[in-house]
């Protein structure tokens, strides 16, 4: 691979990553939880980060290529609007590409930062620029394998100080729940294959049993939702495209819509609402104490704590059926759109 090939993987998901991130805000106020619910809440809140991969493994797609090879001669480098249909729906484009002269190879945005980097700056300058950006992806990848051993050497420590564990279902699973005095704070959520529970010993008898319950149901239905799975993902991508602005915004924001679906799910299997909105009160307490939590945690932490109490506390109003199916094929079309679409490439 050479430095014009590095660079377009590199940089080239920015584009479609900043265009997926203003659709899902416009929409975002018109997307209600109490009609789509939750669940179209995370879809929403991944397609950012799905456009920043995709559209960085793609590269410019053939035709955008071919077009902008075959008005090299009189366009060196172009800026295309488009807006048009496909057999999936509406799709948007804002390309920019740029071909140098003399070669039969069009490059999107990596094409035009590596030629305002040579003439402004020096010949070996987008290497130097890849070298950066592949180091700053290292690095952050290394840092995040670190944070998950001290994840699981945590979780070693909460079992080896554990004063009970029990096994409780999750769907046709079966999730261990370790209460113990070796950790404090916040009950969080892990395992892909062996999924556990830990709750500290102090939150655990800080809480009633009724709110006991409905955090321990928030927690298993992390599980149930495949939470911890998504979570995990999204932590290797943000840690590989640390270097793109806002990538750690989306990435909160995707974990805020987690727990909102967990809280969703875990009030639809049966749990008090009012007891779970009591229970992320208490826990909050308790996280102020001791620091922050691991990841996917019960969430009392996180900036979204106050929207989340509210949604809890709200008597549920029944969505019409129309406004229900309106509002799915509302997030179908913004989905695809965004997928659809390479902007900035």
């Amino acid at each position: 691979m050479n430095v014009g090939d590095a660079l377009e993987h590199l940089v080239g998901g920015i584009g479609a990553f900043v265009f997926a991130l203003v659709v899902v805000a416009v929409v975002r106020p018109f997307a209600s939880r109490r009609i789509v619910g939750a669940r179209v809440g995370v879809l929403l809140a991944a397609l950012p980060l799905v456009a920043l991969v995709w559209s960085a493994v793609r590269g410019l797609p053939a035709e955008v290529r071919g077009q902008a090879l075959a008005t090299a001669s009189e366009h060196p480098g172009s800026f295309q609007v488009g807006l048009g249909m496909t057999p999936l729906g509406v799709i948007v484009r804002v390309v920019v590409t740029h071909v140098a002269r003399g070669t039969a190879d069009a490059r999107g945005v990596s094409g035009v930062v590596a030629t305002a980097l040579v003439k402004h700056l020096h010949p070996h300058a987008p290497a130097v620029l890849v070298g950066c950006l592949a180091v700053a992806a290292l690095v952050a990848l290394v840092c995040h394998a670190r944070a998950v051993r001290a994840s699981q050497l945590l979780v070693a420590e909460a079992e080896a100080g554990a004063t009970s564990v029990t096994f409780v279902p999750a769907g046709g699973r079966t999730v261990k729940l370790v209460v113990s005095a070796a950790v404090e704070g916040t009950p969080f959520t892990g395992g892909f294959f062996s999924p556990h529970v830990v709750f500290p010993r102090s939150t655990w008898e800080a809480l009633t049993e009724e709110e006991r319950n409905a955090a321990l149901a928030h927690e298993v239905a992390h599980v149930r939702e495949g939470h911890i799975f998504v979570a995990s993902l999204v932590g290797l991508v943000c840690a590989a495209f640390v270097f793109v602005p806002f990538v750690r915004r989306a990435e909160a924001r995707l974990r805020d819509a987690l727990e909102a679906a967990a809280d969703e799910r875990a009030v639809a299997d049966g749990a008090c609402p009012y007891a779970l909105a009591s229970a992320l009160v208490r826990v909050r307490e308790h996280v102020h104490a001791s620091g922050r939590p691991p990841a996917l945690a019960l969430g009392a932490c996180h900036g979204s704590l106050g929207a989340r109490v509210d949604d809890l506390l709200e008597a549920p109003v029944p969505a019409p059926r129309s406004q229900v199916v309106a509002g799915l094929v509302g997030a179908t079309l913004v989905a695809l759109v965004v997928l659809r679409s390479l902007v900035l490439p």
